[in-house]
């Protein structure tokens, strides 16, 4: 980054009804939310959700769009924490985050439930049995109904985080193009396997990633439900559509690459994994200084 440069937040994203869920007439299961600050945009707070959309996760919708909320207005709070020094700020990141992410969320779930009580049907699709431990009292978890993956983003004059609990995906592209995973993969998460918020170990599962702003700091943040890169034959593939995106936006702006969003994401299911996709997208734009007005310039103009 160049220090003469003074960078620019700015964010957008989409999320769209898979094409097999408009085929079987199934609500989009995923949910975005993002916020920007004045002036520079920051602090810059991103989230997304995937609702896990099994027949007992059948309110995941819920979950889904109660995750963002909740990540977003955790996030939020923590970027007004006062910046001491940086190791302070990632045992803070780790010791806080995952817990408020866990309670609220749970809470405002059942919040919803006590407003919504599960029927008899529901309350039976719920039950898990035990397996090969015949006798033993039936688990109901009230969570499952609501289950959901989360993945945010926090860009501060500082510092930015991510975070990640279950699938998704969170990639970075430098300014030359080079594409960069800043979580590794959970080797955890196979086939439909996955953590989730509705799981008694939610907050030990949350991945954390804290790095401090500097010469590294990237040009575009992506953020995505699993519905786009299982979309590509393969990872290489996936990975692509960073310098892609990257490109079209220097090109012809953000502004235009999001009023186009929505038809790529489409098209994308539909030739795809079929499933809901969601896409964020964080860009950082340099804008060159003003130069200082000479002794015949004014030091403002009304005309533009």
């Amino acid at each position: 980054m160049n220090p003469e440069t003074s960078p620019t937040w700015q964010a957008c994203g989409k999320s769209i009804r898979g094409a097999s869920h408009v085929r079987d007439q199934r609500p989009n299961q995923d949910a975005i939310a993002w916020s920007a600050g004045p002036g520079d945009g920051l602090p810059l707070v991103m989230a997304i959700s995937d609702g896990h959309g099994s027949q007992r996760s059948f309110r995941s919708d819920i979950g889904a769009a109660i995750a963002v909320d909740t990540l977003s207005h955790v996030l939020s709070e923590f970027a007004g924490l006062p910046v001491t020094d940086f190791l302070s700020l990632k045992k803070d990141a780790a010791r806080i985050l995952p817990h408020d992410l866990e309670y609220r969320w749970k809470r405002q779930v059942l919040d919803h439930l006590i407003q919504y009580p599960f029927n008899e049907r529901e309350t039976e699709t719920l039950y898990v049995y035990r397996e090969k431990e015949e006798g033993k009292t039936p688990m109901l978890n009230p969570f499952l109904a609501y289950g959901a993956t989360v993945l945010g983003v926090l860009v501060t004059r500082d510092f930015h985080l991510f975070l990640q609990l279950g699938d998704g995906d969170l990639i970075t592209v430098q300014d030359d193009g080079r594409v960069v995973r800043p979580l590794p993969h959970d080797p955890r998460l196979l086939g439909n396997a996955t953590t989730s918020l509705c799981t008694r170990s939610a907050a030990s599962d949350v991945r954390i990633r804290l790095v401090p702003n500097g010469q590294t700091t990237p040009a575009l943040i992506l953020v995505s439900t699993d519905g786009y890169s299982n979309s590509f034959k393969d990872d290489t593939e996936f990975l692509q559509i960073g310098p892609d995106i990257l490109g079209f936006i220097r090109a012809d702006g953000l502004k235009q690459v999001s009023a186009q969003l929505g038809e790529w994401l489409e098209e994308t299911s539909r030739v795809g994994s079929g499933d809901d996709i969601t896409l964020g997208i964080i860009s950082r734009l340099e804008e060159a200084p003003r130069p200082a007005p000479t002794a015949d310039e004014p030091l403002s103009q009304n005309t533009p």
